[in-house]
């Protein structure tokens, strides 16, 4: 974990760097798939005393108490921990917009996870992830609606109350929908109505999607019938994303907007290897890796890919090649496309840099002048590079892992392991925080190969860098060092 951790990947992660009341801090937050999960900020938003109204006895008393209302019980599964919980309940929770909903619409309960009777409803409830958001019928205690996380707008968070609201006035339950699709005996209401249940629940679309084309779309399609696809097709496979593909520029058109083709055509790409990996399926997932160009991903977008679906049908033997390829991959580039990775990744960290300092509430010159500092830090600078850096020493230090097991890598994967490593050393020397535990790794695969006093000047290197650049905890490498030198 610290090798994966410690190096920033500028993919996942986004680090500001703030000035706020004459001190300097970090703002580290993670993006997810449908989501941001807020982990840490230090930044005080304006809030407002009218919030959401907790009830303050137990689980049951609060179900009841929703029964007898005939509201929903809305439960709040954090634990003590737990970042974004904390940043929900002190950004989101006292906010009046957040409060006029939930208070209106229903019972409200806080339950922590890990303490009383909090350690039976998070197994009754299958919790798993914090924070959980659990919508409860008050009758039965049955889930009408959960999600997992913390989004990144108020809008959102009160977005999960109204599915849920959807939810409960929904007279059919999600199996009484499939039993009537799969009998096959329902009409384009029935059908648009199903679909439309199975995007609240984030269930893939594709079977019901083709069946509502085949039978109630006739060409030329409708304007309707065409924003109705493109709402509820959420991916590349099927007669749904040709329809869309033939009728881009009308949907542009629609959205008013340029990109939206574009964005929408990328974002369902990805819902597409992520389905064939959810589903193990080979055959779909090597046709759909086979058009990344066609969709102008490059290769370290296809090995994440390839490592989720590698991993998840246990193909250590395609697993190993994936990771060989990649990282030979990166080893081989050029100079030049090393720093075209960073312009990129400078380019799109710009960007989110932009937002994020926005949705913070900065303006004007306060804002550029955050912004500017965050654009000359070199994590930003060089992000490409570190980027690559990461990746090639997570591969290395897998490697390097497996001496004390019984898979035991032969000399050849030693050596091949050091070489990503060197690489991985030579590109994260602008940044300290991710040459540190890189360089170390470096070391460890040079003693493991007999060559002491190469890793040890290595080892005293980074040691020295971080003393420099004032690294607080070098505990761990000054350890190793000395280990070394017996």
């Amino acid at each position: 974990l610290k090798r994966i951790n410690e190096v920033p990947h500028s993919q996942s992660y986004i680090f500001l760097y703030l000035i706020s009341n004459n001190q300097t801090n970090y703002l580290h937050m993670k993006f997810q798939k449908t989501f941001l999960v807020i982990a840490c900020t230090l930044l005080s938003f304006n809030l407002i005393a009218q919030g959401i109204h907790f009830e303050t006895g137990t689980f049951s008393e609060a179900l009841s108490k929703a029964a007898k209302l005939k509201k929903p019980l809305y439960v709040d599964v954090f634990t003590t921990w737990c970042g974004p919980c904390k940043m929900m309940a002190k950004n989101y929770f006292p906010n009046k917009k957040v409060g006029d909903y939930f208070n209106e619409h229903f019972v409200n309960f806080q339950i922590d996870a890990e303490k009383g009777e909090g350690l039976v409803v998070a197994k009754k409830y299958a919790v798993t992830g914090y924070p959980t958001n659990l919508f409860l019928d008050g009758k039965s205690g049955s889930v009408v609606y959960r999600t997992s996380g913390m989004p990144s707008e108020v809008d959102g968070f009160i977005n999960f109350g109204t599915v849920a609201m959807l939810e409960t006035n929904d007279p059919m339950t999600l199996q009484q929908y499939q039993n009537k699709y799969n009998a096959g005996k329902y009409d384009e209401a029935f059908l648009k109505k199903y679909i439309e249940k199975n995007k609240r629940l984030d269930i893939n679309n594709d079977a019901p999607l083709a069946q509502y084309i085949k039978q109630f779309v006739v060409m030329p399609i409708s304007e309707e019938q065409l924003v109705f696809i493109a709402t509820y097709q959420n991916g590349i496979v099927g007669n749904g994303y040709k329809i869309m593909a033939d009728n881009k520029d009308a949907l542009n058109k629609h959205f008013k907007s340029d990109g939206y083709w574009q964005n929408w055509q990328e974002r369902a790409y990805r819902n597409s290897l992520s389905n064939a990996i959810d589903n193990k399926n080979q055959v779909l997932f090597d046709d759909l890796i086979a058009r990344s160009k066609e969709f102008d991903q490059d290769e370290t977008f296809v090995h994440y890919y390839q490592q989720g679906f590698y991993t998840a049908t246990k193909n250590k033997i395609a697993l190993k090649k994936s990771n060989e390829t990649f990282a030979n991959f990166i080893v081989n580039l050029s100079p030049q496309a090393i720093e075209s990775a960073n312009a990129k990744m400078r380019s799109e960290l710009e960007k989110q840099i932009t937002w994020q300092v926005g949705q913070m509430g900065y303006k004007d010159d306060s804002a550029q002048i955050i912004i500017d500092l965050n654009l000359n830090l070199p994590r930003v600078q060089f992000a490409g590079q570190l980027n690559y850096a990461s990746s090639l020493n997570t591969l290395a230090w897998a490697i390097y892992e497996q001496i004390e097991t019984s898979n035991k890598p032969s000399n050849e994967e030693l050596k091949m392991a050091r070489l990503w490593a060197q690489k991985a050393y030579e590109f994260s020397k602008p940044e300290t925080e991710s040459f540190l535990p890189i360089a170390d790794t470096y070391a460890h695969l040079l003693f493991a190969q007999n060559q002491k006093e190469a890793a040890i000047k290595i080892q005293r290197e980074a040691i020295e860098r971080g003393k420099k650049d004032n690294i607080e905890d070098l505990k761990d490498y000054e350890d190793y060092l000395a280990e070394m030198m017996k």
